[in-house]
Order: C-alpha cells, then sequence, then structure tokens
C-alpha cells in the first residue's frame, strides 16, 4: 500500500474529491490497456476459412479511447487474392444478460487491380481491388468462443460507367483552385418536403480526380459556412493514381443478437443492426467521381405555397459552388480515423 500524507492547511473535503479523481483517472488508464485476448489462437481460427482466397497480413489488438466508447478490438489486415463478393461471418458467446451470442457480418466485394472504387463518403467503397489492404475490425471485450466463416461467390466485378452528364461546354465553370486535381463536373440539387409544409433544398457538386495531391476542399453556395468540419478547413481528400493501392477499414457490418427464452432454446432477438467504421479522409484515384454537399437551405411552408402558385416548385437553379482550396488536414480522433492514419498514401 502506498502512504500518503495530508498537507498542513488542505481541507479534507477538497483532498477528498482530489482523491476521487485521481482514483478515477487511475482506474481509466486500467481501462484503457488491451486485455489479455489469444490472438495466435484467433488467427489459427480465421486462417481456415480464409483459405485460399484471403492473405493475412498482420493483426492487433486496439482499444478505443474512453470518448469512444473503450471498446477492445482485434484488427486484422489482409489482401484479397480473388475478384468477388466476400461476406466474413463470426459469432462470439456474449457473456452477457442482454445476449447469449452475437453474430456479424463484414460483407465487401472486390475488383480486378486498378478498379475503380466508388468511393462513398466517410471511409466507405463499392467495392476494393486486389492489392488493397482491407482492415477487418474483430470485436473481441470480454467476448469468447469466437467462430469465423466466410462465403465467397465468384463474381466479375467491373467498373460501372458512369451516367451521362450535362454537356460540359454547355456547364457553367466555377473558379476551381484545385483544377489540377479536381475537375468540376455539374451540380445538383435535392428537395426534402417537411410534413408540416415547407422543404429543405439541399446542393451537391459532381468532381472527377484528375491528378495526385493532398488538400482539403472547402466549398459554400457563396452565402453559408463551408459544410464540412470548416475548423480543419473542409473536406480532406487525397487523390492517387489509378492503380495505386490503399489501405481502408471494411466500413459496413451487419450485427445480429440472440437470447435465450424460457426453455433454454435460443432465438434472434435483435435484427437489421448494424455498424459503419467511419472515417473522413477522401482517398480518390484518377478517374473517380465523387459529389460533395456544399448546401442546406430551408424554406417556409409560405415559400412552398407561393412556388407551387407560380408553378416553379421543383425547379431551382443549378448554380455551381464556391471553393477554397486549404492544406491537407485532418483529426485524427474523428470517429475510426485512428486506423488509417498511419496508412493514408
Amino acid at each position: 500500500m502506498i502512504p500518503f500524507f495530508l498537507p498542513d492547511k488542505v481541507p479534507m473535503k477538497i483532498f477528498l474529491l482530489c482523491l476521487v479523481v485521481l482514483l478515477s483517472g487511475i482506474a481509466a488508464a486500467q481501462k484503457s490497456k488491451p486485455g489479455t485476448v489469444d490472438t495466435a489462437l484467433l488467427r489459427t481460427k480465421l486462417k481456415a476459412p480464409f483459405s485460399d482466397h484471403l492473405a493475412i497480413i498482420k493483426h492487433e489488438t486496439t482499444r478505443r479511447s474512453n470518448w469512444h466508447g473503450g471498446q477492445l478490438f482485434w484488427l486484422v489486415y489482409v489482401q484479397p487474392k480473388r475478384v468477388g463478393h466476400f461476406s466474413i461471418k463470426y459469432r462470439y458467446n456474449y457473456n452477457g444478460s442482454l445476449y447469449s451470442h452475437v453474430e456479424r457480418e463484414l460483407p465487401f466485394r472486390v475488383g480486378e487491380q486498378g478498379c475503380l472504387r466508388g468511393p462513398q463518403g466517410h471511409g466507405l467503397y463499392s467495392k476494393f481491388c486486389l492489392g488493397d489492404t482491407i482492415i477487418l475490425p474483430i470485436a473481441i471485450e470480454n467476448f469468447t468462443e469466437h467462430e469465423f466463416s466466410l462465403k465467397f461467390t465468384d463474381e466479375d466485378i467491373r467498373d460501372e460507367p458512369f451516367s451521362s452528364s450535362a454537356d460540359q461546354a454547355s456547364v457553367e465553370q466555377p473558379t476551381n483552385p484545385v483544377a489540377a486535381h479536381l475537375d468540376y463536373i455539374s451540380s445538383s440539387s435535392h428537395v426534402s418536403p417537411h410534413r408540416a409544409g415547407g422543404y429543405t433544398l439541399q446542393r451537391y457538386a459532381t468532381f472527377e480526380a484528375r491528378q495526385p495531391g493532398r488538400f482539403n476542399l472547402a466549398l459554400t453556395n457563396g452565402e453559408n459556412r463551408p459544410v464540412a468540419i470548416p475548423e480543419l478547413g473542409g473536406y480532406p481528400i487525397i487523390v492517387i493514381e489509378k492503380t495505386t493501392p490503399i489501405t481502408a477499414i471494411a466500413g459496413r457490418e451487419n450485427v445480429e443478437g440472440f437470447s435465450k427464452g424460457y426453455d433454454g432454446r435460443e432465438y434472434s432477438s435483435s435484427t437489421g443492426g448494424g455498424t459503419s467504421y467511419l472515417s473522413n479522409v477522401i482517398i480518390l484515384q484518377t478517374g473517380d467521381r465523387f459529389t460533395f454537399e456544399y448546401g442546406s437551405e430551408i424554406h417556409s411552408r409560405d415559400d412552398e405555397w407561393k412556388e407551387r402558385a407560380d408553378k416553379t416548385f421543383g425547379q431551382q437553379t443549378e448554380k455551381p459552388p464556391v471553393m477554397h482550396k486549404r492544406p491537407f488536414a485532418f483529426d485524427p480522433d474523428w470517429n475510426y480515423n485512428e486506423w488509417i492514419k498511419e496508412y493514408l498514401p
């Protein structure tokens, strides 16, 4: 036991308060340390179903900060060997009163090397490419008896052609400080009606990646502040050559919980749940197209009625955004950026 002494002229209440804070900090620090997990056994269990489909490059345990919930994960870095659709499913005993066991599924598609990944924002992609490293997040916490399976479908995963847009010659070209890297294609808008009348008008701009570079892009409609993390200077963007491999998270996960009934039999008690392992650094290949939101306007019920009377409702003018180029920067603590920050191209 560590001895301590009460300093002179320090009120007992203040001393006890400081002691509680100190002990809480020690407890939090202890909680943040990864638990003891037999990852070698987990790797053996995982390697068998992967067979000739996925190669395990490395693996490690990591605990999220207390701010993000303090969950313990086993991160497995894999490289696909084949083109097709992968679905990695694992189950574990929950060891708690909420569920008896839980099943999680990580689906993703893989195309040929140099394929267009089809970035969808927040670190999500329509597919990965051969040569990419995919991070598989496996929840371990105090869960036990993990079991793994892999369902593979041999598909011909091809790049989908871009939908035709307006003739570039007729599109109003705004001042574009990132023109060397992103070519402005077009603008669009979407109306979301309000139940009590009125609507929200959201504006979008589509760009096509041209040349590699790193920068932040802030977009405004000329009136409002940038919509994407203005304190860091907009969307963090990295443009790479088409054939450059990346390391990214298998970001979509389906979760199903099972409970035991009065007769001891298990039943599905929680379906339709999911987890998204999101990051906000946008990685584009040359040739990729990406659509950014750059404005949101709220229109009143009176505005809507007037527009309907004038027969102008839904006929918004598609005006291009005002663009601002800023130095590349991102928040390493934003959501799951901590898992990719060391692997950015």
